[in-house]
């Protein structure tokens, strides 16, 4: 048996591999030809989980003339290829939501939505179901595929991640629409979709963690003295002084270590092998009539 030792990676390398991968996983599918269904969704935080003080911010924002606290996302759904587009606006004005419908939408195509009046005047064959008296489906006129698709992400925001910044959503929205774009490959099919996807998109770490003007969700005062928070605001372990009285490790430590692992690895994989030869050996001897 052989013992793969892999080099040790930091959380923060893992993070930074994980967005360029994000950002990999956007297809260029071309424009949906439709029936295609438009939506927007919020995405962040509930109140009721919020310390006191975050809820007096929020408050002194709204009664300032502040929208939502919430990130908006807009999304389409081509019902043809089942394909999805979405990604985050600041605004969720008419101007913003036909802007990304037109963007993304062939002529002649049929748009379905929901009342809200920002989609009211698309320059495309449009209709809507009313959601306020309780009408979500009329004939083919609804928005469930986008409805399907915001609760996957959202469950991604719980289930998985827990958190995704304001900063750095909009590269989560795109991973989870390209798993739901990918979703009909088989894995070397979508690998190969993802490598295919990394074409010109390069990001380098300090483009990461640069400022864009949305909060990163890094605290301003550090609650233990046993974390910190990295530029990009993600916490991770500070670095803690070795005490005098511990040991000092040297090389040599290392490998003794990896070399004991190692036997007893070995010790463990021919022990369960001979288990299971034997134990083979003996059910064949009963089915074939042989005896002990």
């Amino acid at each position: 048996m052989i013992l793969v030792i892999l080099p040790w990676i930091t959380q923060k390398s893992a993070w930074f591999t994980l967005h360029r991968l994000r950002g990999a996983t956007e297809l260029g599918t071309g424009l949906f030809a439709g029936p295609v269904e438009a939506d927007e969704a919020y995405m962040g935080g509930k109140r009721m989980n919020m310390s006191n003080a975050r809820r007096r911010a929020l408050r002194d924002a709204k009664d300032a003339g502040g929208k939502t606290t919430k990130m908006a996302v807009a999304g389409l759904k081509d019902r043809a290829t089942k394909h999805v587009r979405a990604k985050v606006v600041q605004h969720t004005d008419k101007a913003t939501l036909q802007g990304f419908v037109r963007e993304n939408t062939a002529p002649g195509a049929t748009v379905y939505t929901d009342e809200a009046p920002m989609y009211k005047g698309l320059p495309f064959e449009h209709d809507s179901v009313k959601h306020s008296v309780a009408e979500y489906v009329r004939g083919q006129v609804h928005t469930n595929g986008m409805e399907s698709f915001w609760s996957l992400l959202k469950r991604g925001y719980v289930g998985i991640y827990h958190k995704m910044s304001p900063k750095h959503l909009d590269r989560y929205v795109t991973e989870f629409a390209g798993r739901q774009n990918m979703r009909d490959h088989d894995t070397i099919d979508q690998m190969g979709l993802v490598v295919e996807g990394m074409g010109g998109k390069r990001l380098t770490y300090e483009k990461l963690i640069k400022p864009n003007g949305l909060p990163s969700g890094a605290r301003e005062k550090q609650d233990s003295p046993q974390m910190q928070q990295s530029p990009d605001g993600h916490p991770g372990p500070k670095t803690i002084p070795r005490p005098s009285s511990l040991p000092k490790l040297r090389r040599d430590d290392g490998r003794k270590v990896i070399g004991q692992l190692s036997l007893n690895f070995e010790s463990m994989h021919e022990s369960t092998c001979c288990f299971s030869n034997s134990r083979w050996l003996e059910e064949s001897r009963g089915i074939r009539g042989l005896g002990g």
